[in-house]
This record gives C-alpha cells, structure tokens and sequence, in this order.
C-alpha cells in the first residue's frame, strides 16, 4: 500500500490517495473498505478502472505563488488522512 499526493492540473485541486502496488492489492482494500462501509473519506466507485482505491482533497485552487503555500495543513491533512486509513486497515 501507498499514500500518493496529486496534484490535478484539470481540477485545480491538491489531493492524497491510498493506492496499491497493482491491480489485485487495490482491488483487495478497495473491497476490504466498502464491505465496512467506509464512508468519511471518498471511496472509489469502481475500482477496476482507478489506480487510487480512496481519497481526499488537502487543497482547492492551489495558489503556489504565496510564500509557505500552505505547508501546514497539507502536512496536517495528509497526517489525518494517512492515519484515519491505517487505523481502519489494522
């Protein structure tokens, strides 16, 4: 398992996602979450055609231009995130 950060061009939007080394290991804890009803994170309806099994915006419309870019809570995010998934996966 790996916690990837994005950043969508397109969506100009900052996000974290759990993903999987292949196809069989995301498919695994994409159905490991949905059967517990994951619900607080958003999980990805159909896995098949996805590299990422769950995620979670940090930051909309990223403004890289201001000194810092907000440093702070994309680490406080990402840390709340990363631990809210090993918890429901241990």
């Amino acid at each position: 398992m790996k916690f990837v950060i994005i950043l969508d061009i397109r969506m100009t939007r900052l996000s974290i996602c759990l993903s999987g080394q292949n196809k069989s290991i995301r498919k695994k804890y994409w159905q490991l979450l949905k059967h517990h009803n994951y619900n607080k994170y958003h999980l990805i309806e159909d896995i098949d055609d996805s590299l990422s099994i769950i995620d979670q915006t940090l930051v909309e419309e990223p403004d890289f231009s201001k000194q810092g870019f907000e440093t702070d809570l994309i680490e406080r995010e990402t840390l709340k995130f990363m631990d809210e998934i090993n918890s429901v996966l241990t």
